[in-house]
């Protein structure tokens, strides 16, 4: 794992082999690259690059909420209100006004139709799509155990689009998230369970030429409806549709990329028929090994 560090302004180091975020980051690409794999010559979008960038965003989210702390921290911040800042929204937190990314930020993919300079920024749409998904999908569990209304999830709905409906939200979530922390806890773990398996679906099911995030979106989507028969479909639609998914693609690069950037990594950097990977990883080899399957 490739890691680094930040510097403050007075020069002092913060090594990122300390951050969680970032080391589960890293984690996340070493699964797409060995899941999903590289894009053969001739074969690559720029939004391959924003989708490692963004599924790996995914996979530090998904495993910061299995920590009992994080869930604790999170709800006791936000009573269930996901879209103030919180430590899941916020990827790698150095102090309350600084972090690499947000999870929970405003740009589509039409802010990157006329091109694009970093696959950070790039991966920011499909990563604030699914964020919006889990908040959706947390509501939806909420209502269904009778701890919000109807109504207060249509107000949360509203609050994503107009900011006049943040306080009101708030109030609401105050009131009912007292009346049964617990209940609120279950509901969350609920949504970070359903959405984790959707990605990790959706990924053994893409292939890496020509991928863009729309690929990713239809097949969430083809996930659910064999899941759920589509019980969440409308939510998946409507948040990779607010981000621009369906409608727009990212246009050309428009600078040479940095030192940061994956394709300079030697399983990008070279062809795909040279790069080596094992025949069988060894959690593959340790479940066949539990089930009985002959290796």
């Amino acid at each position: 794992l490739e890691l680094g560090s930040q510097f403050t302004k007075d020069g002092r180091a913060l090594p990122f082999s300390l951050d969680f975020d970032i080391i589960a980051h890293e984690v996340g690409h070493a699964f797409v690259y060995s899941v999903l794999g590289i894009p053969k010559p001739g074969a690559e979008f720029p939004e391959y690059l924003g989708f490692q960038e963004a599924f790996s965003d995914c996979v530090s989210l998904i495993a910061a909420m299995h920590f009992p702390s994080v869930i604790e921290n999170v709800l006791t911040v936000t009573r269930g209100n996901l879209y103030i800042a919180n430590q899941l929204s916020r990827f790698s937190e150095f102090s309350p006004h600084r972090q690499i990314r947000e999870a929970n930020n405003k740009l589509t993919m039409a802010d990157f139709a006329d091109g694009w300079t970093d696959e950070h920024a790039l991966s920011q749409p499909l990563t604030g799509a699914v964020f919006d998904i889990l908040v959706d999908v947390f509501h939806e569990s909420l209502v269904d155990r009778g701890l919000i209304s109807p109504e207060a999830e249509d107000l949360a709905d509203l609050a994503e689009i107009y900011p006049t409906a943040e306080a009101p939200l708030q109030k609401v979530f105050d009131r009912d998230f007292t009346r049964n922390p617990d209940g609120f806890v279950e509901a969350l773990l609920d949504a970070r369970d359903i959405v984790g398996t959707y990605l990790a679906e959706t990924l053994w099911a893409l292939a890496p030429d020509f991928l863009d995030y729309r690929d990713m979106a239809r097949t969430m989507l083809a996930v659910d409806d064999r899941v759920t028969g589509g019980e969440l479909s409308s939510i998946i639609f409507r948040d990779f549709d607010r981000r621009g998914i369906f409608r727009y693609r990212a246009g050309p690069r428009l600078t040479k990329p940095d030192r940061k950037s994956h394709v300079h990594e030697g399983r990008t950097a070279r062809p795909r028929d040279q790069v080596r990977l094992p025949d069988m990883s060894y959690f593959e080899k340790y479940w066949m090994s539990r089930s009985g399957a002959e290796l």
